[in-house]
């Protein structure tokens, strides 16, 4: 079993399995141990949050942790209220069979040679020379979502990058040039986030988004929203002093 986790195709493979049910074997994901201050957070959903964070992690980050045969931490069981609750609404199927999708993404990215970026709730994003692409689930985007984002990002700015939209076999992709930028540090300025902050509300949008991970600084000292999807909503006054004090957070 543990060379299983150890190795990428066998893992898809498996997950593939316990996913429709062809498994009797689950991932060990009660028995994850997270140092402090690792940086990788549970995702936010109301099912099989767990084997997504370590699936990612098997995938993505193998280096970065160590797989033991001992000591047992939890036993893991089917049998609890939240996971009975969500079994009769569809919620732990549906997760499951999104799972299994993600996973052969990120193998198919890994796979092809170019550069993988991040993966995230809505697709995975790599870079291939000049140009940063963005593969959307088949359920995190449709055309709809794309004119709305479209309509909303309708101007040139230092702070959000420019997408070019293309739909194949109805799998939604965009791509944007590439620039060198860097992460934030532990601190940022005041006048960057205010600079920010000033910026969304002229133009009466919000990324809902906001994270650590989807800033970084251009060169010329900006922030830049750096992830582009269906989060970036219209301005509200609860949205705004949200965001207002998760830049707070962030800075």
């Amino acid at each position: 079993f543990r060379s299983l986790l150890q190795e990428r195709a066998k893992l898809v493979e498996f997950i593939q399995a316990f996913c429709i049910g062809d498994q009797s074997q689950e991932l060990p994901s009660c028995n994850l141990v997270l140092a402090t201050n690792s940086g990788f957070r549970y995702p936010n959903m109301r099912s099989a949050e767990d084997h997504h964070l370590v699936a990612e992690l098997l995938m993505l980050y193998p280096e970065r942790g160590t797989i033991l045969p001992d000591p047992l931490y939890a036993v893991y069981t089917l049998q609890g209220r939240d996971t009975q609750h969500n079994q009769s609404n569809n919620k732990w199927h549906n997760q499951r069979h999104r799972l299994a999708y993600m996973v052969r993404c990120w193998l198919q990215v890994l796979g092809s040679g170019v550069e993988l970026l991040g993966v995230g709730h809505e697709g995975v994003v790599w870079r291939e020379g000049d140009l940063v692409h963005k593969q959307f689930y088949p359920w995190a985007m449709t055309r709809h979502h794309v004119e709305q984002i479209s309509a909303r990002l309708d101007f040139k700015s230092p702070h959000f990058l420019t997408p070019e939209w293309s739909c194949i076999d109805g799998i939604w992709y965009c791509r944007t040039h590439y620039e060198r930028r860097m992460p934030l540090g532990q601190y940022t300025d005041m006048a960057s986030i205010v600079s920010f902050l000033r910026h969304l509300y002229q133009k009466r949008i919000v990324p809902l988004n906001i994270k650590r991970s989807n800033l970084m600084r251009s060169q010329t000292g900006d922030l830049v929203l750096i992830d582009i999807g269906k989060d970036i909503e219209e301005i509200t006054v609860s949205r705004f002093l949200d965001i207002s004090a998760r830049m707070y957070s962030i800075g």
